[in-house]
């Protein structure tokens, strides 16, 4: 029984205390001030009560701040900036009836200021109120409209200040903002600038979506703040890539592939050039090679003839050692019949052995001189070139004669740059005026004339002159810079 009656107390007491800390709780809390947004529309005052501290916000700077009758003689006001001031109650009078009837005040984004209600003589806090300014930039969405499809290929949030994004060319881009949770249907502005041409266009969001205008190939700076905070700037950098056929690979592809087919048409062209040049070459040396092998004949019956003269003569002995020369000199030129050129001390030689066949039937002196600083065996001329012309001043020049007979050789350096020259002298009768060339001579000029085609730097010129004798003069111009 006695449990019973606990019981009950217990009960009406529960009962009777939430009764009255429910009143107290549903008391209304007195408003010692009150808060308005100037400016713009929509900026929205936010006030958030928990027991003595009000917060108070707002994303447009300006707050208008009334004070109510609620703050008599007994209550003053205290303002400080909480980041800035650490706040004694003791000292509070420094801070005593700051704010003298309606009062507006301006912050900036990420700032807030505190006003404590303070009664005197105890100092008790009866009230904080916490007025802020939140920084505010705006979430968007982007989305692609290209297929007629709205779908959202990207979010700019409010985590990073600046991004960066790639755009595939022909796209067509549109932006929507994403509604804030605390602060609705804010305007949102928003800049878009080419980088290239520097152009710009403007305009607001509220609801819906605003398409960008964007040219493939380029890129762009977007810019988005809320119209009641200016100073809270996001940043997009956006990037259109070009078409394929407008990108710097593509280019580079064409110049690269114009390149491999010039040069394809140029290697080409100049193999068939080659080709011709070497067709030619090979053409000219064979008509060279076959004035040549001409001469072999002529130059074989001459020396027979001179061997059946020794032996005519009863110079046996002299027959025998000219027909053991010729033989060694038949073997070089035959050897060399196929050859075009060959080096200078190799023509002397064996014109060194014809002269001493020939001075044995017509019984003569002979020199050959060299100038010192030419290098015979680097320098190349016809094969057999001297030949038909030292036979004729030989057969021609001094086998005519009774008195002493003489032929010189001598070789050096050009007047000309790079210019050698071979003189070929007798002091024989001479070849008259007007005669035509025999046949030796002859075919040598037609071989020099052959040879002159071969090259387009390097010609031979032969002359003559008659003084005592005759002068045979052999000029290889340009002949060192082959």
């Amino acid at each position: 029984m006695l449990y019973k009656k606990c019981l009950l107390l217990l009960l009406f007491l529960s009962v009777y205390s939430g009764v009255v800390c429910g009143q107290e709780l549903n008391k209304p809390l007195t408003e010692y001030l009150r808060f308005d947004a100037p400016g713009l529309p929509g900026n929205e005052i936010k006030i958030a009560v928990n027991r003595e501290v009000v917060n108070v916000k707002a994303i447009g700077g300006f707050f208008k701040i009334h004070k109510t009758s609620a703050l008599d003689v007994g209550i003053y006001l205290r303002q400080y900036n909480p980041r800035k001031h650490s706040v004694d109650i003791d000292s509070s009078s420094a801070y005593k009836d700051v704010l003298t009837g309606d009062t507006e005040i301006y912050l900036l984004p990420d700032s807030e200021i505190c006003f404590d209600v303070i009664e005197q003589g105890t100092n008790k806090l009866l009230r904080k109120y916490i007025v802020k300014r939140p920084k505010a930039i705006p979430q968007l969405n982007f989305f692609d409209q290209s297929k007629g499809i709205k779908s959202i290929f990207y979010v700019f949030n409010n985590d990073s200040e600046t991004d960066k994004i790639d755009v595939s060319p022909g796209m067509r881009v549109a932006i929507a903002a994403i509604e804030r949770k605390d602060f609705r249907d804010l305007e949102m502005e928003y800049t878009l600038t080419n980088l290239k041409t520097h152009k710009s266009s403007r305009g607001t969001i509220k609801q819906g979506m605003s398409s960008l205008k964007l040219t493939e190939n380029s890129d762009y700076q977007l810019s988005i703040n809320y119209s009641l905070q200016k100073e809270s700037v996001g940043t997009v950098f956006i990037t259109v890539k070009p078409y394929w056929y407008n990108s710097i690979f593509f280019y580079i592809s064409i110049c690269g592939a114009l390149i491999v087919l010039i040069l394809f048409f140029l290697n080409n062209r100049l193999k068939r050039n080659l080709n011709r040049s070497e067709k030619k070459q090979h053409e000219l040396e064979e008509a060279a090679i076959k004035l040549q092998s001409l001469l072999n004949p002529h130059f074989t019956f001459n020396a027979l003839s001179s061997i059946q003269g020794l032996m005519n003569s009863g110079k046996i002995d002299d027959a025998n050692q000219y027909l053991y020369e010729f033989s060694s000199l038949l073997r070089k030129s035959l050897s060399k019949s196929q050859l075009v050129f060959h080096s200078l001390d190799q023509e002397l030689e064996m014109m060194q052995i014809y002269i001493r066949l020939e001075a044995l039937r017509f019984n003569f002196n002979w020199d050959i001189k060299v100038e010192d600083s030419l290098h015979t065996s680097e320098i190349e001329i016809p094969t057999m070139l001297l030949q038909p012309l030292i036979e004729n001043a030989i057969r021609h020049g001094l086998s005519g004669i009774g008195e002493i007979k003489h032929l010189a050789i001598t070789c050096g350096y050009g007047a000309g740059k790079d210019s050698i020259v071979i003189v070929i002298k007798d002091n024989g009768k001479g070849i008259k005026p007007n005669n035509e060339l025999g046949y030796g001579l002859s075919l040598t000029q037609k071989r020099i004339e052959a040879i002159n085609k071969l090259s387009s730097v390097g010609k031979i010129k032969l002359g003559f002159e008659i003084q005592s004798g005759t002068q045979v003069t052999l000029t290889f111009f340009n002949w060192l810079s082959i």
